[in-house]
């Protein structure tokens, strides 16, 4: 406090601060008191921040060059190039040959010939060539149309795969021939396979046993 100021006026102004520190009073100088206690409970307000709900990454969407439109791509349809040829060279129908590369080589169209002579088969048997990629809707339509087939013959399983539309492997395909309108279809080794493999003749003549025996019974 101020020194000039008489010890009697210091003492009651100590009283009277006393009573009003008592009575929680410590703000002296404003024009309305506030309480300690109000001070002390007094809530602190806090800047709202307002949730925001996390959002899921957009998905890419597909860009196109500048001035081209984005069209679906449509699924692919497997379409012959070539109607499927069927080619009666002699007068021997009861064996169908089913082919898929009618052009071969002069080397291994004269091994095919060999195995079929092996067999008690001429050279001019029927043939039935189907391009690459045909249905098996139509194979099948043109199978049904042939007359006198015992049997068929298939040097390798993409002419069987064209014709029944499951995939097969050669190996599956030997041990158990097809079924084709009723009629069953056996598959060996082609031409150009058994003269790149000749270790592969002997399996290759195995099947053609089974081809005789089939033949044969139904002859006799």
């Amino acid at each position: 406090m101020n020194q000039n100021i008489s010890p009697l006026t210091q003492e009651v102004f100590a009283g009277i601060l006393a009573a009003l520190y008592g009575n929680g009073v410590t703000d002296v100088v404003g024009e309305k008191p506030v309480p300690l206690t109000e001070w002390k409970n007094a809530a602190v307000e806090r800047p709202s921040v307002p949730s925001v709900a996390p959002q899921k990454p957009a998905m890419p969407q597909p860009v196109a060059a500048k001035g081209r439109p984005v069209t679906p791509k449509k699924p692919v349809q497997a379409v012959p190039t070539k109607p499927i040829e069927v080619k009666v060279e002699g007068e021997s129908t009861a064996l169908t040959l089913l082919l898929t590369d009618d052009d071969m080589l002069p080397e291994e169209l004269e091994l095919m010939n060999k195995m079929l002579a092996a067999i008690g088969q001429k050279p001019g048997i029927r043939r039935v060539v189907l391009p690459a990629g045909v249905m098996p809707q139509l194979a099948q339509q043109t199978i049904k149309e042939l007359d006198g087939t015992i049997a068929f013959l298939a040097f390798g399983s993409s002419a069987i795969v064209g014709v029944t539309g499951q995939v097969k492997t050669l190996r599956e395909l030997r041990e158990t021939p097809e079924n084709i309108e009723g009629i069953p279809a056996y598959t060996t080794y082609a031409p150009r396979t058994l003269l790149a493999q000749p270790v592969l003749k002997r399996l290759a003549w195995q099947d053609l046993l089974k081809l005789k025996e089939k033949i044969e019974k139904t002859n006799g």
